[in-house]
């Protein structure tokens, strides 16, 4: 059983606590890390079910033993540091590493606070949602975060994501082949949500001076290009047009409307 370092999550408890530790979790390494059944179970319904079926023993050396498959030491140092000292996370790849654990144990207060969590940071920080991961071999691309979230049912972060590729879609076959790598779900409602999206002001083309449409006010402002309407000589760029797109609230509704209409 490892010390010291792996059982940080235990360092601000009394030492008898740590002595009366009645359970242990086995990672796919073989590393065992002592737990408590209490503490389990009362964060977790799946961790609940596993502590009562198992058989009644006695004895200081009986210990129920509970394997986390798929769980590295570093997420699991993420995840019971989170539920016996609620330690927040500092970086968006520890809530992706407590997101994974969480949603095994259907630890809903850990994943509301990791969707919380990765929303403010879509929110607050511009670079956090990118079309292309950074050269960082840690980056994620926001295609890759949609797909996390979809998968792990978070609410904020999937409008987050679903808002920027609305924002940057283009109607092209290579986007259609991009959003193809989504749940079908995600992909009706970024749809739905380009197909809504207004604009805010009378966008006119620079060139002939004639008012654009909705749909083709977005596109020409996002290419930049002259309007390609008869008698448009095409020597000046389209003004840019500001864009209004459904708000964060709507997008986050259609997650319930929508699920599996496709």
């Amino acid at each position: 059983m490892k010390k010291d370092g792996s059982l940080k999550y235990l360092e601000s408890t009394p030492p008898a606590f740590k002595e009366i530790a009645d359970a242990i979790l086995i990672l796919e390494s073989g590393e065992e890390l002592p737990a408590h059944r209490q503490v389990l179970a009362l964060k977790s319904e799946v961790f609940c079910g596993i502590c009562e079926s198992a058989p009644a023993e006695t004895g200081p050396e009986s210990k129920l033993r509970i394997p986390l498959p798929d769980c590295s030491s570093e997420e699991a140092r993420i995840f019971l540091d989170f539920i016996y000292n609620n330690t927040p996370v500092t970086d968006p790849l520890a809530a992706e590493s407590l997101t994974k654990v969480a949603h095994k144990f259907n630890i809903k207060s850990a994943l509301l606070y990791c969707d919380n969590f990765l929303a403010q940071k879509a929110d607050e920080d511009e670079s956090f949602l990118q079309l292309q991961p950074r050269r960082d071999p840690a980056s994620r691309s926001v295609l890759d975060w949609t797909v996390m979230a979809n998968m792990y049912n978070l609410r904020k972060l999937t409008a987050r994501c679903e808002l920027f590729i609305m924002k940057h879609f283009h109607a092209s076959p290579s986007s259609r082949r991009i959003l193809a790598t989504l749940s079908p779900d995600s992909q009706l409602r970024i749809y739905k949500g380009c197909a809504e999206a207004k604009a805010t002001c009378n966008a006119r083309c620079q060139a002939c001076g004639r008012t654009l449409m909705q749909g083709e006010a977005f596109h020409i402002s996002k290419a930049l290009t002259s309007c390609g309407h008869e008698g448009c000589t095409g020597c000046v760029k389209a003004k840019a047009a500001l864009t209004e797109f459904p708000s964060l609230e709507l997008i986050e509704s259609w997650q319930d409307v929508y699920h599996g209409a496709i």
